[in-house]
């Protein structure tokens, strides 16, 4: 014994010696070790407490023959009390339960005592008063219960022994099995051996133990619970929806039924059928109603039936669905060529879908530029996105592109070329305006260079003259030097001057006006 909250002493082998009997609750067992009559015992012999085990001990002759019986109180779930009929000899015969609504309250102890005086030992524990009644039948023996709607039918085997008085009538004692609390007692005045019990709530668990009675009273309950079953109705047919095939598999819709039965759906069951032939179904055990059904053989036609099932059973299946035959993907079609719009360094494409994907999803597109009938390093993008910016490309260069879409088979045909497009720059900064020196009919004129090029390089830069309000023609000059000598000016005239930058994309914004000169003869 691993020890338990109930530890005994009596004499089971009747030598006048002390014995030791204790309740083993981490092991489920009930453990004898017979006393040697020196201080020491023998090993444990243990018998099985077929209970859920929060246990005490006690012990008794309940039978009158000299010889202790040994009590177990279960007081788990189900809470009950187990007698080992003792032998006299220090062992026992393995236990009998009692258990039933009798027991719904706390199972703590048992104590044995004549209580009413009739010369027989008696059984009260904290929950009931079990009195010693000779001649009561013996437990009938459980067969199965079967689920009706708000019932359920229970037959039974009659005990092995009626008693003192032939059997008058059963009561069939009702569990909620997912807690083991009594739930009712149904008595019938019949020596039927199967019954059906109302007044069950629909999709609710129960289990179901039988007493027989006689003259003498209701005797001990089945030693064993029937069978779980769920009162309700097996669901209606689901409503059926689309097959949609795909490569080897086919994706399956329907509706839930109108009718659940009672308990909750918890499954559908699929069956795939090939001409007249069902083939094995396959079982979803979730309420979800679409479902892959997969292993399939690409090129064999296939339609399906759906069944629901609840805790009471499956109900019955759909109509067929339409044909859907799988098939290996080719690669997808080609897409439709949309707009390229250019922008500094980039291009920005975009395409609309191909009308075929090839029977499987398209996971992504590789766009193809070109410089003339050239093909430049294609750009491969793993998204179904119709819109992409193709970038590193050269400004002032024009480019046409073609689209292809791609799946698992592969890469499909590319589109049509799109429109030309050529990445330009932003034009550059207004420069900033330095110093003007005047010369002979000339200026030299400074500046600094933009803060921005606009992401082209600098190619050069415009001097523009003002006299007055009049702007005179500008100068250009193909260099990056930032000061330049403005010549054919008019001696004593007044000017000032702008600056423009310029790049790829062509002159910037103008500079503030300089200082004014007076160039000299």
């Amino acid at each position: 014994m691993t020890g338990g909250p109930s530890i005994l002493l009596d004499d089971f082998d009747s030598d006048g010696r002390l014995d030791i009997a204790g309740s083993d609750t981490g092991n489920g067992r009930v453990g004898v070790s017979l006393g040697q009559g020196d201080g020491t015992f023998s090993s444990v012999q243990s018998y099985p407490i077929p209970l859920s085990c929060q246990c005490s001990v006690t012990s008794g002759d309940l039978n009158a023959d000299g010889a202790p019986e040994l009590v177990v109180t279960a007081h788990g779930t189900p809470a009950g009390i187990v007698v080992y009929v003792g032998r006299g000899d220090g062992t026992f015969v393995p236990g009998t339960k009692f258990f039933g609504e009798q027991f719904s309250g706390a199972l703590q102890a048992a104590a044995i005592a004549d209580l009413n005086g009739d010369d027989r030992p008696d059984l009260v524990t904290g929950a009931a008063l079990l009195v010693n009644t000779p001649g009561l039948p013996q437990p009938p023996v459980i067969g199965s219960a079967v689920a009706g709607l708000g019932s359920a039918t229970v037959s039974w085997s009659p005990p092995t022994s009626p008693g003192s008085s032939p059997i008058t009538g059963y009561v069939v004692r009702t569990y909620l099995a997912s807690t083991w609390v009594p739930a009712a007692s149904t008595t019938f005045s019949s020596t039927a051996t199967t019954q059906t019990v109302t007044g069950l709530t629909n999709g609710q668990p129960y289990v179901f133990g039988i007493a027989a009675i006689n003259a003498s009273g209701v005797g001990q309950t089945s030693q064993s619970f029937s069978n779980v079953i769920y009162p309700g109705q097996v669901p209606a047919a689901p409503t059926i929806g689309t097959a949609v095939a795909e490569n080897g598999q086919v994706r399956v819709s329907w509706t839930a039924p109108v009718a659940n039965g009672g308990p909750a759906i918890n499954a559908y069951v699929v069956t795939p059928i090939v001409g007249y032939f069902a083939l094995a179904p396959v079982t979803f055990n979730t309420d979800r109603t679409n479902r892959l059904i997969t292993g399939l053989t690409n090129g064999t036609t296939y339609r399906f039936k759906v069944a629901a099932r609840n805790q009471v059973g499956t109900g019955p299946q759909s109509v067929a669905s339409n044909a859907a035959t799988p098939f290996a993907p080719a690669p997808p079609a080609a897409p439709t060529i949309g707009s390229a719009t250019a922008g500094n360094g980039n291009v920005v494409v975009s395409w609309a879908a191909p009308t075929s994907t090839g029977g499987s999803p398209i996971t992504g597109y590789v766009v193809t530029p070109y410089i003339g009938a050239v093909a430049q390093p294609p750009r491969t993008f793993f998204t179904p996105t119709t819109t992409q910016t193709i970038t590193l490309l050269n400004n002032g260069t024009t480019y046409t592109f073609t689209v292809a879409a791609t799946n698992a088979a592969g890469t499909g045909a590319p589109s049509a070329a799109s429109n030309p497009a050529t990445p330009m720059p932003s034009l550059p900064g207004a420069p900033t305006i330095g110093t003007v020196t005047a010369g002979s009919q000339s200026a030299t004129v400074s500046w600094s260079a933009p803060a921005s090029d606009g992401g082209g390089a600098i190619t050069g830069y415009r001097v523009t003259p003002l006299v007055g309000y009049f702007t005179l023609p500008p100068t250009t000059f193909a260099s990056t030097v930032t000061t330049q000598v403005i010549t054919g000016l008019t001696s004593g005239t007044t000017y000032r001057f702008k600056v423009q930058a310029i790049n790829l994309a062509g002159p910037g914004p103008t500079s503030l006006a300089s200082a004014a000169v007076t160039p000299g003869p």
